[in-house]
């Protein structure tokens, strides 16, 4: 799971949580949550009581109500799952604080609170010099900066807040964009042995994607990256490229379980990693040559590549 998926922190604010009655944490948290018995992924009113009990329960500050809601928590439970065979609020918090202890965690919440200082702030061009270390935190790339400083110049006389600059910068520049470049198609990937026998019958190395359907910097690097020519022609005459999809809810009857669970242990298991989007090159005995995650510079996903073919 990626740590930039905080950019949405700066256009979207939930909810802070209510108040509510004494819990019996004790028997409350043996019980099922409402959103995971009526597989709902969206927040809404009906789920605040499932939010509500994991924060009490929980002990999670005002800041950890924000994270872990909605589809944050469905990708936290994929991440990190529990041998828990019946999903109870412990086994939430179970996922939960595995994920606390990992290095991305204090990054999504730098982000929050980042993006919560600047929500209800009035842009003006005097403090944004002062303001960019938390845009940056909430989100923003450094290569962006200099364009939203830009448009904050062209609309310092209509007083709008950093939430409201930030959507209206995001939509001008998503309808100015080009039309999508022709992305790179990636084979499925079945299993390792299947791969280390395409790399013997033709003698190209594999390349190996981990990625999730709900993986914002996987899409990132997928419109960004993979569909750089240099790229597409060293992948193509080189690689035999295959894509796993780390949150694929389909059954796996060989371990009956679901694909995606499958492909996060052959990950764990076989590469020690567990975050997304990874890119490792193997050869036709399986070790590892070569290994990246996120990166939003080409030339940086260039030289992973060409770092074996030397």
């Amino acid at each position: 799971m990626t740590t930039k998926i905080i950019l949405a922190f700066l256009l979207y604010s939930l909810t802070s949580c209510g108040q509510q009655d004494k819990i019996d944490c004790e028997k409350t948290l043996d019980k099922t949550p409402y959103f995971i018995s009526h597989s709902v992924t969206e927040p809404n009113d009906s789920l605040q009581i499932d939010f509500d009990i994991l924060r009490n329960c929980g002990k999670l500050d005002s800041i950890d109500s924000k994270l872990f809601t909605g589809q944050m928590l469905g990708l936290i439970m994929i991440q990190y799952p529990t041998k828990d065979k019946v999903i109870t609020y412990n086994t939430l918090l179970k996922s939960i604080n595995a994920f606390k202890k990992t290095e991305h965690y204090p990054k999504f919440r730098e982000a929050i609170i980042a993006s919560n200082t600047l929500e209800n702030k009035i842009v003006t061009t005097e403090d944004f010099e002062k303001d960019k270390e938390l845009i940056v935190k909430a989100g923003m790339p450094q290569s962006e900066l200099d364009d939203f400083k830009t448009f904050i110049m062209s609309i310092k006389s209509q007083k709008m807040t950093y939430k409201e600059a930030f959507a209206l910068y995001s939509s001008k520049k998503k309808n100015s964009l080009p039309s999508p470049t022709e992305k790179i198609e990636f084979n499925k990937l079945v299993d390792i042995e299947s791969a280390q026998k395409t790399s013997k019958e033709n003698g190209k190395k594999v390349l190996l994607f981990f990625s999730c359907y709900n993986c914002i910097n996987a899409r990132k690097m997928e419109d960004r990256i993979l569909t750089d020519n240099q790229i597409k022609s060293l992948l193509a005459e080189n690689f035999n490229y295959f894509i796993a999809y780390t949150d694929d809810q389909s059954e796996d009857r060989t371990t009956n379980s679901t694909v995606g669970k499958k492909f996060l242990n052959l990950q764990a298991n076989n590469f020690k990693t567990n975050y997304q989007p990874y890119f490792c090159i193997i050869d036709e005995e399986g070790k590892i040559l070569s290994e990246i995650g996120y990166t939003n510079k080409t030339e940086e996903f260039i030289e992973f590549l060409n770092k074996e073919l030397k």
